[in-house]
């Protein structure tokens, strides 16, 4: 059920894959020796699929507890001509696949930004990974 709705419907796509979390499917493309890949995802609010292109870019520095982390640097746009509409950037650090932060617009682009940033890792005696995140959403200034 959706909305009070029973939905039971078939969309055709191409052999692009599908990855739905970003923050965790993201990390086989950044093991991986690819530049970019297209994909497919499901726009929640309106079960609608969508294609996106992820990019690897440069490998930058983000803070994690006041501590220097590198991060590979990945961009997601829609393909054709929804590319122009803009983009959100996800940081993962390279040597595990750690999610480290997301930045993107909240709603239509030019509206708000979210943010989500680790606060803290927290490893167990397992090596198992466990996070806590933060998440920040920002209005427009009023120069933007």
């Amino acid at each position: 059920r959706w909305h009070g709705e029973r939905i039971d419907k078939q969309l055709r796509i191409d052999a692009a894959p599908w990855y739905q979390a970003m923050s965790l499917s993201l990390r086989t493309f950044l093991a991986s020796s690819q530049d970019s890949l297209e994909f497919w995802t499901l726009r929640p609010d309106k079960l609608q699929p969508l294609k996106l292109r992820v990019t690897k870019k440069e490998l930058e520095t983000v803070q994690i507890e006041g501590q220097p982390v590198e991060a590979q640097r990945l961009e997601v746009r829609l393909t054709g001509l929804g590319s122009l509409l803009g983009h959100s950037l996800y940081w993962f650090r390279p040597s595990d696949g750690l999610f480290l932060k997301y930045q993107g617009p909240n709603g239509m682009p030019g509206l708000a930004t979210t943010t989500i940033t680790l606060e803290k890792e927290l490893v167990a005696a397992t090596a198992a990974h466990s996070t806590l995140a933060s998440v920040h959403i920002i209005p427009p200034t009023p120069d933007h």
